[in-house]
């Protein structure tokens, strides 16, 4: 009997056991599968399901011409498996040699599944590395920008390595340029690291869309071989080139010297990146007494004929301000008052309009943007009338206390290529905009002036500007620089502004030279900045088959 109850309480005892057994594994099951089971779902989906993000190429710019400037170009890049080096000393020695900075990381996280030893080697470092015959180096192939035309650097703009826009037109674009990336979910065997089971899109991408310029290779060539001949001759400190289609505002060629090779690591010096011909004002000087004169013609408070007393001096004071002119001169004509760039005729002049100069220079888009939307395009600034001294009428009759871009420049001086209509710059061609131009002036105050800035092939500005068989219309500018607070007479800056028309044809060129060091003894516009006018109009005319005036 003992030995029946014995043996019943050991049945018990297991029962019970298997029993509590059976309920933990039930409940555990439950838990695993209830409570825990978004957690062990997503472990079991990392190991046979990835999700991977694939961009498509960064779409090409074009020049209007459809000649590709900007594209993606195959590279390679090296990388090692830090966690997973089978010759590890070999490696370091190697990294320690030739890439210290890829030995550094390695050195500092050692675990790392992935790492770069260098983005888009040069063909150089290739070399290096496939005779170094590691197992542990592998190359990888990525995109990076290539630029054909170098030049267009500061206009075009660059990317960062991952080929994101950072400046310019790759900046502005971005977005269109890169498109949209697609994103897959992929399956694979958890075992291995092949995928069979599928591919699925999860997000479908879009590609870029490339975008085409005004920009004309040829004539961006013409500019800058010239801009920077002619800066090394004069040993200038800086120039700057516009080509123009005053008709439509169609930018043709845009040069900067010196500039940055955006093919190579950017510069030191990174206000070599920039296109300075949107991004820095200046005051031009004499190039812009144009405005203040066909303000005057078109308020008629003068006539071309009048006759203005130049005071046969090369300084005299008008309302107690002292007034300095290049070269005496006696009674002239209005119109010879411009040709001759007096500056005495010109302030007198000026003093009839009174605070009208300022409406009519802010009408013709100085101390405003011109709505090219490009990074860092500055909008200048005229001495607001309620700000202005004795001085500020006449300072601005011959273009000091207002500043402008070489953009606002050309915008402005087309004026007497459009009859009175003021242009909208375009740097994307056929850029649909909702903007019209305006004719801002009338047709006989414009005509006068064309008249006026017509050049002749005789002696000053028209000897060192014409051409023979166009006709060309120009007028130059000189300023001086400011040093520490004060103009300072070491530092000029030369600038003409020309406009040479054929049959049918019609072109605004803007040339400007800052602090020529060659200088010799005649050190004007007309020897400074003309005669690079005329070397890039002459092989424009050319190359563009631009037909003679019969």
């Amino acid at each position: 009997m003992v030995v029946g109850i014995l043996r019943d309480g050991r049945v018990r005892i297991v029962t019970a056991f298997f029993t509590l057994t059976y309920v933990c594994i039930v409940a555990y099951s439950f838990f695993l599968q209830v409570y825990e089971n978004s957690f062990f779902t997503s472990i079991g989906n990392k190991q046979y399901k990835l999700v991977i993000t694939r961009k498509p190429p960064r779409a090409p710019i074009f020049d209007r011409n459809s000649q590709p400037i900007a594209f993606d170009k195959e590279i390679l890049s090296a990388f090692i498996t830090p966690n997973n080096l089978s010759e590890k000393v070999k490696v370091q020695r190697f990294l320690k040699q030739y890439f210290p900075d890829a030995l550094k990381r390695l050195e500092e996280h050692p675990e790392l599944y992935f790492s770069y030893v260098k983005r888009h080697l040069t063909p150089e470092e290739i070399v290096i590395i496939n005779k170094a015959e590691l197992a542990d180096i592998r190359l990888l192939r990525e995109q990076r920008r290539f630029y054909a035309i170098p030049s267009l650097g500061n206009t075009i703009g660059t990317t960062d390595i991952d080929n994101h826009g950072l400046s310019g037109i790759e900046l502005i674009f971005d977005k269109q340029l890169a498109g949209t990336p697609t994103t897959y979910l992929l399956e694979k065997d958890a075992r291995s690291t092949a995928y069979y089971f599928k591919r699925e899109t999860k997000t479908a991408g879009i590609e870029g869309h490339p975008i085409k310029l005004t920009i004309d290779s040829d004539l961006q060539f013409i500019a800058y071989d010239n801009l920077k001949s002619w800066c090394k001759k004069l040993a200038a400190k800086e120039g700057m080139v516009l080509i123009m289609n005053p008709q439509n505002g169609e930018l043709l060629a845009l040069a900067c010297y010196p500039d940055f090779d955006p093919n190579k690591p950017a510069p030191d010096e990174l206000a070599l990146t920039k296109n300075r011909i949107f991004t820095e004002v200046h005051e031009f000087g004499s190039v812009m007494k144009v405005f203040p004169a066909l303000a005057a013609l078109d308020e008629k408070v003068v006539i071309p004929d009048e006759i203005i007393d130049c005071e046969n001096k090369r300084e005299t004071y008008i309302n107690g301000i002292r007034i300095t002119t290049w070269r005496a001169f006696g009674p002239q004509t209005y119109t010879d008052v411009i040709r001759t760039s007096n500056n005495i005729g010109t302030s007198k002049v000026s003093l009839r309009l009174g605070k009208k100069l300022y409406d009519h220079l802010s009408k013709c888009g100085f101390g405003n943007k011109t709505n090219l939307c490009f990074p860092g395009e500055q909008c200048g600034f005229i001495t607001p009338p309620h700000a202005w001294s004795k001085a500020t009428p006449l300072s601005l009759s011959f273009g000091y206390e207002i500043s402008a871009s070489l953009l606002q420049l050309a915008c402005g001086f087309s004026l007497f290529a459009t009859n009175g209509f003021l242009p909208i710059p375009k740097l994307v061609y056929k850029q649909k905009t909702e903007d019209r131009p305006q004719q801002i002036y009338r047709s006989e105050p414009i005509q006068t002036m064309r008249q006026t800035l017509t050049l002749e092939p005789q002696k000053g500005v028209g000897y060192f500007g014409y051409i023979p068989g166009f006709t060309v219309m120009g007028k130059t500018g000189s300023s001086y620089l400011i040093s520490n607070g004060s103009y300072d007479k070491t530092r000029s800056l030369y600038t003409f502004a020309g406009i040479i028309e054929g049959e049918n044809y019609q072109r605004l060129i803007v040339t400007s030279i800052r602090e020529p060091q060659q200088t010799g003894k005649q050190t004007y516009a007309t020897t400074m900045a003309v005669p690079l006018f005329k070397i890039i109009a002459e092989q424009m005319v050319v190359h563009e088959q631009a037909t003679p005036r019969s």
